[in-house]
């Protein structure tokens, strides 16, 4: 399906593009960071908000591919964002342990306070950090749109799974040259 709307009212949020993510993340190719750069040109020439969401790492649960559980932190030069994402001064990091960008920051008490009534996703991995994304701002009530071609995941069943069956629940999706074609639209 097109996007039908880029709101007035939209924020960028970049997920776990960091150098940590390099290694754990072989999907990720130059043309996904492009297709993220191009976004926050784009959302930073038009005075909109970008959010580069770093995650720190943490405790997680016992699962089944963790079955004791596991500690994981990033060290500090783990947490710094791509430089193909081309992080400028206006924009804003928000770190956080959880799968989800929401989960234990103050990322919706930020956007909310900018009168943010979408969101726009971007990152890795797209079963992982993304997926959970979208599902908590759907929750939130905001309006969600993924760029497709700007995200990645270690995991293409994965991916695609999240692509074909779960994305179009919560979120129009789109490439991000068709975003920005959005951005300038009433």
């Amino acid at each position: 399906m097109p996007i039908r709307k880029i709101d007035p009212a939209t924020a960028l949020l970049v997920i776990d593009f960091q150098e940590g993510t390099r290694r754990f993340v072989g999907m990720v190719g130059p043309q996904v960071y492009s297709a993220a750069a191009l976004l926050a040109r784009a959302f930073r020439k038009r005075g909109l908000p970008v959010v580069l969401i770093i995650t720190e790492g943490g405790r997680m649960g016992r699962t089944d591919s963790s079955p004791e559980g596991s500690d994981f932190v990033f060290p500090p030069e783990a947490q710094q964002p791509v430089p193909e994402i081309e992080q400028a001064d206006s924009d804003i990091v928000i770190r956080r342990g959880a799968w989800g960008a929401f989960s234990g920051s103050d990322l919706q008490t930020l956007l909310l306070g900018k009168g943010v009534t979408q969101v726009v996703l971007c990152g890795t991995a797209a079963s992982v950090g993304v997926e959970s994304t979208a599902r908590q701002a759907y929750d939130l009530g905001l309006n969600v749109t993924i760029a497709l071609d700007a995200v990645s995941d270690f995991n293409p069943a994965a991916k695609s799974c999240s692509q074909a069956n779960i994305y179009p629940l919560l979120a129009e999706t789109g490439s991000a040259i068709e975003i920005i074609g959005g951005l300038d639209q009433p």
